[in-house]
């Protein structure tokens, strides 16, 4: 029996392109990388269309929401007024995407949001989010290992403005109930909930790395049998050090004391 269509739901800058490299990387698994729901024009109807085409020709899809509007309309730009202008329609069309029959959930957060805005609001102001297009990458492990000080390098190389902290509070104010709500609308025995901080654990050694990602798999409905994955290429997307951006980055921000001191 095949399994269900499934969806990885999360923000920006919560680990979803290293999972989406990982589960891609299993040989029964094929999946489409943000798929750009813009073209639906905020037509529920049409969005609903373009994903029964995904679903008859792949396995799963990585959706990244986000109050921008983003991958419905528009760009992926903070900007207040228009969040708050078309937040409800943004808020409808993820959780019908989240409510398809026969279909599971891998629902990605992080818990230290504030570690994600300020990564999201770099990679806004650089238009830097990966080193290349993860569809595109191959897991190989002397890839993986120096993609992250290449990102970095090209994220330094970049100015960076002052963070507007009215927007991380805004975020602060909107997120979290509003990601409590998607996954309560969401079945139990359909969603399995990840959090970046447990994925890319430090304190975690190999074998436990691996052990998670089989428990993914396997909640999904694909053979964890390791002839189908290889582990030394799960091992390094699920790394902690392959962490993209991290205090050479984040410290480049003009503000980040006063955001520290407000926020943490």
């Amino acid at each position: 029996m095949k399994p269900d269509f499934f969806i990885v739901f999360s923000l920006s800058r919560s680990g979803s392109s290293a999972l989406f490299r990982a589960l891609k990387s299993h040989s029964e698994i094929s999946m489409v990388y943000e798929p750009q729901f813009g073209s639906a024009n905020w037509n529920a109807d049409e969005v609903l269309e373009m994903l029964t085409e995904i679903r008859s020709n792949f396995e799963g899809i990585k959706h990244h929401w986000d109050p921008s509007g983003w991958p419905f309309g528009g760009t992926h730009l903070s900007i207040i007024k228009d969040m708050e202008a078309q937040f409800e329609k943004i808020f409808e069309l993820n959780k019908l995407l989240l409510t398809q029959p026969d279909q599971k959930v891998l629902f990605l957060r992080r818990r230290d949001e504030l570690a994600r805005l300020l990564s999201d609001q770099i990679g806004q102001q650089t238009d830097i989010w990966t080193p290349a297009h993860p569809a595109f990458l191959k897991a190989e492990i002397t890839t993986v290992t120096n993609e992250a000080k290449t990102f970095r390098e090209k994220v330094r190389s970049k100015a960076i403005r002052p963070i507007d902290m009215s927007i991380i509070q805004w975020y602060f104010d909107h997120v979290p109930d509003t990601e409590n709500k998607f996954r309560a609308s969401i079945p139990n025995h359909q969603c399995m909930d990840l959090y970046y901080e447990d994925l890319f654990n430090p304190e975690q050694d190999s074998a436990q790395r691996l052990k998670n990602y089989m428990r993914i798999i396997e909640f999904l409905g694909f053979s964890a049998d390791q002839s189908f994955w290889n582990a030394e290429e799960i091992d390094a997307l699920f790394d902690p050090k392959g962490k993209l951006n991290n205090s050479s980055t984040i410290n480049k921000i003009p503000n980040i004391n006063q955001i520290r001191e407000r926020f943490s």
